[in-house]
């Protein structure tokens, strides 16, 4: 046996095994990653999705943007806000993109309902059972407050609000 083929051979199974580690890595990072996500960071803008609403409505169409907790599909003829807490099934997630919509997916559902009631926009906000209508008068910690046509508040915790349409 002469010398350099030892070294040829001892190199050719190093170079083997750090390939074989080097996979082993990739593969074990990969699902590391995966466990930290949440369902709807794998979604994003331009996204075709099918979302099944503890309501019992299904929500079809492109994500529009999504946050923390919320996605906003237009699921033609409208937009609708889907909460996180209120999804049964969603069909379109897909492996996120970590840079991909950063700012926004920064945003809370907490701070999208702040804004409306700062426009005083008109609402439809969805929970499991009922639909309330009205005005998002404020958000607390951990509710909204909704002032309908009649002038009472409605107060709906955080975790009942499984859609929000803009009336």
């Amino acid at each position: 046996m002469r010398w350099l083929d030892l070294f040829d051979d001892l190199e050719a199974q190093l170079a083997a095994q750090v390939a074989v580690d080097q996979e082993e890595l990739t593969a074990e990072i990969t699902l590391a990653e995966s466990a930290r996500l949440h369902l709807l960071e794998r979604v994003g803008r331009g996204d075709l999705v099918r979302v099944a609403l503890s309501s019992g409505v299904v929500v079809e169409g492109v994500v529009v943007d999504a946050g923390r907790g919320w996605a906003v599909v237009d699921a033609a003829p409208r937009d609708v806000l889907v909460a996180a807490g209120g999804i049964e099934w969603l069909e379109g997630a897909r492996r996120a993109d970590p840079g991909r919509d950063s700012v926004a997916r920064r945003v809370g559902l907490g701070h999208v309902l702040r804004g409306l009631a700062e426009r005083e926009v008109d609402v439809v906000v969805g929970t499991r059972a009922f639909d309330v209508v009205g005005v998002v008068l404020r958000t607390g910690a951990d509710h909204v407050d909704v002032v309908g046509e009649r002038g009472r508040v409605t107060s709906v915790p955080w975790d009942a609000i499984v859609s929000v349409l803009l009336s």
